[in-house]
């Protein structure tokens, strides 16, 4: 596995063990997180900070969550993580059990930006990756 895959690999595993500075000490200083385009008010956080802040406000709304990858390729400077979110809403209790794919942006060791999807074909193109068939 390339170190690239590992990082993102691991970055999983540490977000869903409570590790966020492990995490944001992956960031790069200026990273840049894009939710899906198709949330409703969707948003951009710039910054480790603004990062920080959206990744420690999971906690207000979910009682719990977690990402299992379920696929890493990669590409030219990106990884695409295909993850399987689980969670229990805070104030519902309602169970979800979704697909999430996120673009990675990898570069001198430090993501420099995540991208949300939530159509593994969609993601695939916008990072350059050819899926094969079946």
């Amino acid at each position: 596995m390339s170190r690239k895959l590992s990082m993102v690999e691991q970055g999983y595993a540490r977000f869903n063990a409570h590790d966020l500075d492990w995490v944001l000490g992956h960031l790069a200083r200026d990273v840049i997180w894009e939710d899906a385009a198709d949330v409703p008010d969707t948003r951009v956080y710039r910054g480790v900070e603004e990062v920080r802040s959206f990744l420690e406000s999971f906690g207000r709304h979910w009682e719990t969550l977690r990402f299992e990858p379920l696929e890493l390729l990669e590409g030219r400077g990106v990884v695409m993580a295909r993850c399987r979110l689980v969670g229990r809403g805070r104030a519902s209790g309602a169970e979800v059990d979704a697909e999430v794919i996120h673009l990675f942006t990898v570069r001198r060791r430090k993501v420099r930006a995540i991208r949300t999807f939530f159509d593994r074909e969609t993601a695939a193109e916008a990072a350059g990756i050819e899926l094969s068939a079946g």
